[in-house]
């Protein structure tokens, strides 16, 4: 396919000029933001990078590995609407807007923290796309939909796909998402081979690894007596069937022949789309990432590991984005989750506030920790179950590292007889978290702007799979359960 080139300003240092943002953006009265508006190229390699999803963490994101000096592709989808009064259902109209803005009128990234950025139009034209299949094959594809959108992705990204297999993948997405995400991958795969399209394929192999191990599934659950009142415990006809998706989900591993490597993608950021056109980094922005599967056997997977570590932090270098690399993807995700689930979750269920109405309100502050509790509790449940018990003094280590590195990135240096790092969340963890809530400010989760604006919601993989994983392995979670409970109801009555 084409490439799309675009001219660069070689320095070791950001490239910027000032421009003034025009009234559609928020800057009224005519302000001048220094601005990137020409990409920084280093001594690096130069990716072909293509970003599906091109929302406010998608741009984001792709926006910073364009100043960089990669090339960037973006698939835009479905932008928020301009205002709550748009009609939601219009989809094929927001779709055409978008891509007319962003042409038209460039992209802008505005950031205190890292600097702002501005895409040209004339640049935008060639990099913004509505069809994967008009896209460039790239060497890093950032999947940055909803988790609710997980079926599509197959049919959006095989197009950009290397067909040696060359081609890495980053699923940065919210929930837990990664064994559904393997599957519909190898589903489509199978799909292939059946319509003799065999330049890759998966293969289903109980020897390989992934992020998630290969403890055996054969461990009994505790089940509380207590937990029928709240409606958590197992009834016994669902036992049997739960027990083997249990064996299933990291016991059954994908080796993978499609991509080099499907890393589960994390992105601890507060942006939002100002206008169609214009994102609003307001703080954060770092991107935590662990393996999902490679290509890898068995072994030599530790050094296959190391390796693509370093891939991806190689992808970042000289990028302004700060990353962390989690060896166990499930720890990493129970890590986000532990803001998910009080932020999204409490805001959604409160009829759609801000966060710090929740961090502001005694009840609502307090409920949100016990949110944070039962999460951990049942993070460290599911990482025991799968992983046995972890290193002596991980815990406590845990909260000297958290002092030692203000939250921001912990040592993972302990193992268990399985050789799986992993150290449970603690206490830290949950005021760090707490921490960042109290800066938010008016911030609004994506999963608030969805409902506001009546939107389909991640509910299935950021509300009730962790419910349902707290159910099966009988770790009470009543605050968690009510707020789902309230979320599927707001689901049902307008249709999300």
């Amino acid at each position: 396919m084409t490439t799309h080139n675009y001219s660069t300003t070689s320095s070791s240092s950001t490239s910027s000029s000032t421009n003034t943002l025009p009234d559609s953006n928020n800057n009224k009265e005519g302000n001048s933001i220094p601005t990137t508006t020409t990409p920084i190229t280093n001594s690096f390699r130069k990716y072909k990078i293509a970003v599906v999803g091109a929302g406010a963490v998608g741009s984001y994101y792709g926006a910073r590995l364009w100043e960089a000096g990669h090339d960037v592709q973006f698939y835009t989808r479905q932008p928020l609407p301009s205002s709550i009064n748009d009609d939601p259902n219009d989809h094929d109209n927001q779709n055409d807007q978008a891509d007319k803005d962003i042409r038209r009128d460039g992209l802008y990234v505005e950031s205190a923290e890292a600097g702002n950025i501005f895409i040209p139009p004339f640049l935008c034209r060639s990099l913004f796309y509505q069809d994967t299949t008009n896209m460039q094959r790239a060497d890093w594809i950032l999947v940055t939909l909803k988790s609710h959108a997980l079926p599509l992705i197959p049919d959006l990204i095989f197009p950009l796909l290397h067909t040696n297999g060359t081609s890495r993948i980053v699923a940065i997405m919210n929930g837990l998402v990664d064994q559904d995400l393997l599957q519909v991958l190898h589903q489509k795969e199978r799909e292939r081979e059946q319509e003799g399209q065999d330049d890759f394929k998966l293969q289903s192999n109980n020897n390989e690894n992934n992020s998630h191990g290969n403890r055996s599934g054969n461990v009994e659950t505790k089940e509380q007596d207590e937990n029928d009142n709240l409606g958590l415990k197992t009834p016994p006809e669902e036992q049997q069937q739960q027990q083997q998706e249990r064996q299933e989900q990291p016991g059954q591993q994908l080796s993978l022949s499609c991509c080099q490597t499907l890393y589960g993608g994390m992105a601890f950021i507060a942006a939002t789309r100002r206008s169609r056109n214009h994102i609003h980094h307001q703080l954060g922005g770092r991107l935590a990432a662990g393996i999902v599967a490679t290509q890898t056997t068995t072994s030599a997977l530790a050094a296959a590991a190391e390796e693509e570590e370093a891939a991806f932090r190689n992808l970042f270098h000289s990028v302004k984005v700060p990353v962390s690399f989690d060896p166990n993807l499930l720890l990493g995700r129970w890590k986000k989750m532990l803001a998910n689930l009080p932020f999204n979750g409490i805001s959604v269920a409160m009829g759609g506030i801000a966060v710090q109405e929740i961090f502001q309100d005694h009840g609502l502050r307090q409920l949100a920790l016990a949110v944070m509790d039962e999460t951990i509790a049942t993070a460290n449940a599911e990482l025991t179950f799968y992983y046995g018990p972890p290193a002596a003094g991980a815990a406590a280590d845990a909260d000297a590292d958290h002092d030692n590195n203000s939250g921001h990135e912990k040592s993972q240096n302990h193992t268990n007889q399985n050789n799986n790092p992993w150290q449970p969340l603690t206490e830290a963890d949950k005021w760090a978290m707490v921490q960042i809530g109290d800066k938010l400010g008016s911030f609004q989760t994506s999963t608030t702007l969805d409902f506001l604006h009546r939107r389909p919601m991640e509910v299935q993989y950021l509300f009730r799979e962790p419910l349902n994983r707290a159910r099966r392995l009988g770790v009470p979670v009543p605050h968690i359960q009510t707020i789902v409970t309230l979320i599927e109801a707001y689901q049902r009555k307008f249709n999300l």
